[in-house]
């Protein structure tokens, strides 16, 4: 099995981390160019709202790169009303607390419970990609 792939399996079983990200990308790059699925600008920019949250958690868990720092998105998401409609609704359904935004590039919140938030995001990730290859 390739990596491109096992990313998927990933996804499927909640055990994608942050550092999985480029090859998902690659993956649906791949497949953007094969004509199997549309990937617009929009999905991109998900993907790496996506991305941000598992850093975050990834951070929680002293497994993040030196280069990732607690909530900030610059560097990984484009754009912040992505980042913040997902902050907002992991908020509402309990899944962050402690939500603090600090001078528009910091989205800071507490995990209570590590397994439910990557449960989540692979849920949001799963669904996406379902929406993207017409659940195939």
């Amino acid at each position: 099995m390739s990596e491109e792939e096992d990313v998927f399996g990933k996804v499927q079983n909640y055990s994608l981390r942050s550092y999985d990200f480029p090859i998902l990308m690659k993956r649906l790059r791949q497949d953007s160019k094969r004509g199997l699925i549309e990937l617009k600008p929009e999905d991109i920019e998900w993907f790496e709202v996506y991305e941000f949250a598992l850093q975050q958690l990834d951070l929680k868990k002293g497994t993040a790169s030196s280069d990732t720092h607690p909530g900030d998105w610059r560097n990984t998401a484009s754009d912040f009303s992505k980042v913040k409609m997902l902050v907002d609704e992991m908020e509402e359904k309990g899944v962050i607390k402690d939500v603090n935004w600090n001078v528009g590039s910091l989205a800071i919140f507490t995990i209570p419970d590590e397994s439910l938030y990557r449960r989540h995001i692979c849920c949001l990730i799963s669904t996406h990609l379902g929406s993207l290859y017409g659940n195939q």
